[in-house]
């Protein structure tokens, strides 16, 4: 059966448009040269596709066909669940697959890192580049470390978080399911061991970006992640963890620069 493919807004550039998955409606954003080399971007927890605005069209602008995904249960897609990483995954996949996008540059950033990631674990050949913005590994199992939540921000940060929180109120209560987002947060918290050990077969260059002692990932963790990962480089921005928005120039600087090399070349840990 074909897959219906609904274009909302079309006098707009950049309109959003919408894949239905077994009767969910998956949005996205095209920006770009349709036929240049196609790059995906995903939002984190407590976004959508604004977040990539500023990015996005300078990505655009080096030739690249640029899809910016809305996740379920935020933005323009439904909400509707379940809200697994599993199935955040499988609507990325979905989406490429619908698009017939084959080969393509992976971008994502918290949340959305973390849907990159078993994407790149589950299609390794399909992958050419992966960026991973700031994503919170899940615990293993018998692990101290218990994820994510506002106790786990130094205290700088979690003032930061709240006023965005407050900030974006309006925003959340009519964009953003706010069952998802306890759903997500506890799957962070939830031990992982099958995640840690199919790192290994991400065969993409990698780039970690960590925001540094005010975000709260932590940083270990992530250098345990670029261990695991073959090739892998990981880069501190002491910005926070919104680091394309907080610090979007150095963002864009590393990322298109790490884009820019030849995949064969690979990076050095």
């Amino acid at each position: 059966m074909p897959v219906a493919v609904n274009v909302v807004r079309v006098d707009e550039a950049g309109a959003y448009r919408h894949v239905d998955r077994a009767g969910v409606r998956l949005a996205y954003r095209e920006f770009g040269d349709p036929d240049g080399e196609p790059v995906l971007l995903v939002h984190g927890l407590f976004a959508a596709g604004w977040s990539w605005d500023g990015f996005a069209p300078r990505l655009a602008a080096t030739g690249r066909r640029v899809i910016v995904a809305e996740l379920r249960g935020h933005g323009h897609s439904d909400r509707t669940g379940p809200y697994t990483f599993e199935v955040f995954a499988g609507d990325l996949i979905f989406l490429l697959d619908t698009l017939e996008v084959g080969s393509l540059d992976l971008i994502g950033h918290s949340l959305g890192g973390h849907a990159a990631s078993i994407v790149a674990q589950q299609q390794p050949a399909r992958v050419r580049r992966l960026v991973i913005e700031d994503a919170p590994p899940p615990p293993y199992p018998g692990d101290s470390y218990r994820g994510p939540g506002l106790r786990s921000l130094p205290p700088r940060s979690r003032v930061l978080l709240m006023g965005f929180l407050i900030a974006r109120y309006r925003w959340i209560r009519r964009h953003l399911d706010l069952e998802m987002a306890k759903t997500v947060l506890r799957e962070f918290r939830r031990p992982d061991e099958l995640w840690w050990s199919q790192l290994s077969s991400i065969r993409a260059p990698t780039l970690l970006i960590h925001g540094g002692p005010e975000s709260h990932v932590p940083g270990y963790r992530l250098e345990e992640m670029a261990r695991l990962i073959p090739d892998c480089r990981l880069v501190t921005l002491p910005v926070g963890h919104r680091v394309h928005l907080t610090a979007p120039a150095p963002f864009a600087e590393l990322v298109l620069t790490f884009l820019a090399r030849e995949p064969e070349l690979g990076i050095a840990h």
